[in-house]
């Protein structure tokens, strides 16, 4: 609707949609379903370029700092904590990140900023992580999230700045 809304005030048909490129955003599902070219763009990338955008740096190399929630990135983990070096042309590069944690059970994570947190000290201390997080979750749910985290499965990585600050609350209480 928002589409359609805009072209009839703006009086054009676009010929091209840009999209998140997240595979499974409804968005992005719309987007790939209407008879257009199909634009996907990394989720941080777009954050970059709308302010260097704002700031009239289009033509200059710039060095972005895009730090938040999630957005899928283009190596199959879950983004959040990048330092992206692009370019007057449209282009980036990747440069530097927070270091990867992984979510256990996924997208729950973000409704249980505890997975988060047992995550990060999943990351830093192994098998050691559960008698830390014990507090935060009743022994039936722990073991099995534990698990998954040991062997990598519905646990994502991740380097959100967004879950790490849930990470950090969890942990200060």
């Amino acid at each position: 609707a928002a589409v359609r809304d805009l072209a009839g005030l703006y009086r054009f048909e676009p010929a091209t949609v840009a999209c998140d490129l997240h595979p499974d955003y409804f968005t992005t599902r719309w987007a790939l379903a209407q008879n257009r070219a199909v634009l996907p763009v990394q989720h941080h990338h777009a954050h970059a370029l709308a302010c260097t955008a704002e700031h009239g740096l289009l033509d200059r190399e710039v060095l972005a700092f895009t730090w938040d929630g999630t957005g899928y990135g283009p190596d199959g983990t879950v983004w959040g904590g990048e330092a992206l070096a692009c370019d007057g042309a449209g282009g980036y590069r990747r440069v530097a990140h927070l270091r990867l944690f992984s979510l256990p059970g996924g997208d729950q994570a973000v409704r249980e900023p505890r997975r988060s947190a047992l995550g990060v000290l999943f990351e830093m201390l192994g098998e050691e992580a559960g008698g830390l997080a014990q507090a935060w979750f009743a022994q039936a749910e722990l073991r099995p999230l534990l698990a998954l985290l040991d062997r990598s499965l519905r646990s994502p990585r991740t380097s959100s700045m967004g879950r790490l600050f849930d990470a950090v609350a969890v942990l200060c209480g």
